[in-house]
C-alpha cells in the first residue's frame, strides 16, 4: 500500500478509539492532539489490533495457508509501526516537543512524561527494526 493511500484511509477514520491510560500525578497536560492526529492513532490501534489477532491465529488456531498468515502478519506489524512513528511525529510537531518526552492519556490528553526523549525515540526505531 502506497503512502498516499495510508492517508486517505486516516481521512477516512470516522470512529476514534481513545486511549486508555490515565494520567499519572507528575505528568503535565500540554493540550489535545489533532483530529488527524486521532485519526492516525486510531488506524494504529486498529493495525495493532489485526496483528495480535493474526498473531493467535498463528500460535493458538488450525491455520491451512500458515505463509500467507506469517505475511499478513508482518505486514500489519510494520503498518501500526508506521503509524506510532507517523503519530508521534505528527504530535510532537503540532506543540513543537522535540526535546520534551510526551505520552497519550485518557481523554486525548497530549502529556510530558519524565522519560528522556532519547528513549522515546530509541524505542521506535527499536520496535521499526523488529529488535
Amino acid at each position: 500500500m502506497e503512502l498516499s493511500l495510508i492517508h486517505l484511509e486516516i481521512q477516512s477514520v470516522d470512529k476514534l478509539i481513545e486511549p486508555k491510560g490515565e494520567a499519572k500525578v507528575d505528568e503535565h497536560l500540554i493540550g489535545y492532539p489533532s483530529d488527524y492526529a486521532k485519526k492516525v492513532y486510531t488506524l494504529w490501534m486498529l493495525s495493532e489490533k489485526e496483528a495480535k489477532l493474526i498473531e493467535a491465529d498463528l500460535r493458538y488456531g488450525d491455520t491451512t495457508d500458515e505463509t500467507e498468515l506469517e505475511s499478513q502478519f508482518v505486514k500489519f506489524k510494520c503498518r501500526a509501526q508506521l503509524l506510532e512513528a507517523l503519530f508521534w511525529y505528527v504530535c510532537k510537531e503540532e506543540f513543537e516537543t522535540w526535546n520534551c518526552p510526551i505520552g497519550i492519556r485518557k481523554e486525548w490528553k497530549l502529556v510530558k512524561t519524565h522519560n528522556s526523549p532519547i528513549d522515546f525515540l530509541n524505542n521506535i526505531f527499536r520496535d521499526m527494526m523488529g529488535d
